[in-house]
């Protein structure tokens, strides 16, 4: 009886915030999504027992995660030391070829991660062989390439179900180094697993396109697991300098480059030197040099005191600046999901968004879409959202119709559970 109720467990992978651990959370992207799902795999209580990979020792260990449903963050807390999270993640050791050079960079990091490791206490962790067991994990690529690489080492091969949450990296492979390992760790996991899911038809469809282009290998099986719209609150306070904004638009991660912060800043300039009504812009998310610089340069200097940031919202926070917005701008030239127009919808704001694929999926006929080359499609799209009064409302009230179509957390956790079913 206990040999088929082990065969009956399914496994959730926790490294992806074992690595990202600090003493203040929140999460963002791809540990956001590990710690939503989760919280809900924990709630469920199915069978679902959750792991955490120790670099030092090259095995996984099983923990036992902490949640409160009444608890307003609704946080699943790995119940670890902050001080105990590795050091750096992998970049590019488990594809290095020379013996030599791979057992050189195993030294460097092996004191560092058994000194963290040993801040455990012995109770909290269980070594796990996961031979043959069922495992769910959302981790970035090269955690779950690092992580099969060394069981395989040892003989074990569980069989994975890994979700994969972009390929935005393999649309410029002569940029960095990084890609080539992003590449390389992409290639692997879809040569392993019986399956993979993607967390988006778009997602899917370049999984197909770049397999069918011969970059990587045909996957065995691609199934679609959107990602949620829900936003859960937290009891953190709330920034009252950016309550105090009326009439803002918001830009949650926005970035320049990819990102494309540069078009918002251009559109809300346009409005400005045209005397027409330009919004404030609130921009959201962690700390970025970057931002700062764009900011800084002198041809925005006209706007720049229309420029508020916020850093590393708590979610209440977040959620607060979702709801006081006059619309979320999500202006990037490719994404995986689009999370920040998701959760604008969740809670009732317009999305207005770069006309791309996965924007198309996520926010269908709730919002308004612009060519992310062009500013003066945004511009016009801005002055509709500030002036048309009549239009505004029935774009809310459309949203309000279709909340109960949106995704949440539990939807997500609930089909992975099921995908991960067919594997035992």
């Amino acid at each position: 009886m206990k040999r088929k109720a082990e065969k009956m467990l399914i496994y959730f992978d926790l490294t992806e915030l074992f690595y990202a651990m600090s003493e203040k959370v929140p999460y963002y992207g791809i540990a956001r999504t590990v710690q939503e799902v989760g919280y809900e795999l924990a709630l469920m209580n199915e069978n679902v027992r959750f792991v955490i990979f120790s670099p030092y020792h090259k095995r996984f260990f099983q923990i036992a995660p902490i949640i409160d449903e009444t608890d307003p963050d609704r946080i699943l807390d790995l119940d670890l030391p902050p001080q105990a999270r590795p050091k750096r993640l992998r970049r590019s050791r488990a594809h290095v070829r020379h013996w030599l050079e791979r057992v050189v960079s195993d030294l460097l990091r092996r004191g560092s991660d058994q000194q963290r490791w040993e801040m455990i206490p012995s109770a909290r962790v269980k070594e796990v062989h996961m031979d043959g067991k069922v495992l769910i994990s959302l981790s970035q690529p090269r955690i779950i390439s690092d992580y099969m690489h060394c069981l395989k080492e040892q003989g074990q091969r569980p069989r994975l179900l890994p979700m994969l949450h972009d390929l935005i990296p393999l649309h410029d492979m002569k940029k960095r180094k990084y890609n080539e390992n992003f590449l390389k760790d992409n290639r692997y996991i879809l040569e392993n697993c019986e399956m993979v899911i993607a967390n988006s038809e778009f997602t899917r469809d370049e999984i197909l396109r770049f397999a069918s282009a011969g970059l990587l290998p045909e996957a065995k099986d691609v199934r679609v697991v959107p990602l949620a719209y829900e936003l859960r609150g937290c009891s953190e306070l709330v920034t009252e300098g950016v309550l105090a904004l009326k009439d803002y638009i918001l830009c949650v991660g926005s970035m320049p480059g990819r990102k494309n912060l540069e078009i918002v800043l251009d559109a809300v300039l346009m409005l400005e030197e045209a005397e027409q009504k330009a919004p404030d812009i609130v921009l959201a998310g962690a700390y970025r040099k970057r931002v700062m610089r764009l900011i800084d340069e002198p041809r925005y200097a006209r706007i720049r005191d229309k420029i508020t940031t916020v850093i590393s919202p708590e979610q209440l926070e977040l959620g607060l600046l979702y709801k006081g917005a006059r619309a979320v701008v999500l202006p990037s030239y490719i994404e995986g999901w689009g999370l920040p127009a998701a959760e604008a919808l969740w809670l009732g704001t317009p999305a207005i968004v770069s006309d791309i694929p996965v924007m198309r999926e996520v926010v269908q006929d709730l919002g308004l879409y612009f060519d992310p080359e062009k500013p003066v499609e945004l511009a016009a799209h801005l002055m509709t959202v500030f002036e048309d009064e009549s239009f505004y409302a029935d774009l809310k009230a459309r949203i309000s119709q279709h909340a109960y179509s949106m995704r949440s957390w539990r939807q997500v956790a609930v089909e992975l559970r099921g995908f991960a079913g067919r594997l035992m």
